[in-house]
């Protein structure tokens, strides 16, 4: 374990239990390939059994880009049932409690980005890498529902300012004021 951490800073990992050992050591492990690689972008995809939800493996995905995450995240949400992990064969009945609903997600952005003026990229480029937040498995689709539910609702927070698009569609360089 020293060698594959580079040192002995996996041992402060020891003091937890279960899956918060594991998340420390994906965090370790994380941190260390940022360091080592000078990689901007590093991305856990967890795998686990079907009974005890025990993790079987981490898929750990590093890239210099935000297009290779965007790409990744797009692609890796498909084989976990919507979120960025794999339950097994019961998958679908221990999802129940775990999906933020898009009222939750559209008040998260709005607190957020409270105040700023931000291209839809921009809102994906600043999102997407939070692997340890409430919308780490939203994607683009998700949050362009979401914004345009907003907008349907007529959401005096939120103010859409279209670049790209024409009337109701949401690209890359449209602008979205969080007010």
């Amino acid at each position: 374990m020293t060698q594959l951490f580079n040192g002995d800073s996996w041992k402060n990992a020891s003091r937890y239990t279960g899956r918060k050992r594991h998340e420390a050591l994906v965090q370790l492990y994380e941190d260390l390939l940022r360091n080592e690689t000078n990689v901007e972008h590093v991305w856990p995809f967890r795998v686990s059994d079907s009974f005890m939800r025990r993790t079987k493996y981490y898929i750990i995905y590093a890239t210099h880009h935000f297009k290779g995450l965007r790409v990744m995240k797009n692609i890796m949400k498909g084989q976990g049932a919507g979120i960025f992990e794999y339950l097994g064969p019961d998958e679908e009945r221990l999802r129940g409690q775990q999906r933020f609903d898009a009222v939750d997600l559209g008040e998260w952005l709005k607190d957020h980005f409270k105040g700023r003026k931000v291209t839809f990229d921009e809102l994906c480029e600043e999102l997407y890498p939070l692997s340890r937040s409430p919308v780490a498995e939203y994607i683009d689709s998700d949050y362009r529902k979401t914004i345009q539910a907003l907008e349907r609702a007529n959401d005096p927070q939120i103010e859409i300012i279209r670049v790209d698009s024409k009337k109701w569609g949401l690209k890359e360089n449209d602008i979205i004021m969080f007010k």
